[in-house]
C-alpha cells in the first residue's frame, strides 16, 4: 500500500513537473514572437504637411493643445525639460530649448512637424512610435508653449 501511495505521488509529481515546464515553454516562445514582431523595422510612411489654414483648426482647438501638453510631457520633456526650457543650470535635460524664439531648423508648423516626424540632430524622429494626430498635437503645443510663461 505504502509503495503504491509513492507510485501515485510520484506520477502526480511528473505531470506537475510537465505541466509546469510547458508553461514556461508557452511563456517564453510567446515573449521571443512578440519581441520578433515588435523589433521589425516598418518602413517610414511619407509625411504630408498641412496647409497653414489646416493649422489654424489645430490650434483653435482646446483639446488639440491639451493632447499636445499630454503627449509632451509623456515624451519630450525628459531631453527638453517640462515647461521646454532645455538644458538647465543643474544639467538634468540636454535637449534645446523650446520655449525662446530661436527655433535651429525652422518655426514654421510643418517645419516642427518635419523634426518631431523624422528627427533632427541628435533627436531620433517619432514618425514610427506616435500616431500623425499626436504629432500635430505636440506640433500646436509647441508653437504656443511661449504664451504659458
Amino acid at each position: 500500500m505504502i509503495h503504491f501511495k509513492r507510485h501515485i505521488k510520484h506520477k502526480i509529481m511528473k505531470k506537475k513537473i510537465i505541466v509546469f515546464s510547458l508553461f514556461f515553454l508557452l511563456v517564453f516562445l510567446f515573449l521571443y514572437a512578440f519581441r520578433v514582431i515588435v523589433s521589425q523595422q516598418r518602413p517610414l510612411a511619407d509625411l504630408s504637411f498641412l496647409t497653414q489654414s489646416q493649422w489654424d483648426v489645430l490650434e483653435n482647438d482646446p483639446g488639440i493643445r491639451y493632447r499636445g501638453k499630454i503627449q509632451y510631457q509623456l515624451r519630450c520633456y525628459k531631453c527638453h525639460g517640462f515647461n521646454g526650457e532645455g538644458v538647465d543650470a543643474v544639467g538634468r535635460y540636454y535637449g534645446v530649448a523650446l520655449n525662446d524664439d530661436q527655433w535651429i531648423y525652422g518655426s514654421s508648423h510643418n517645419a516642427i512637424l518635419n523634426v518631431i516626424y523624422n528627427g533632427a540632430g541628435e533627436m531620433k524622429g517619432y514618425g514610427k512610435k506616435l500616431l500623425l494626430s499626436d504629432i500635430h498635437a505636440i506640433t500646436v503645443y509647441l508653437k504656443t508653449i511661449n504664451l504659458d510663461k
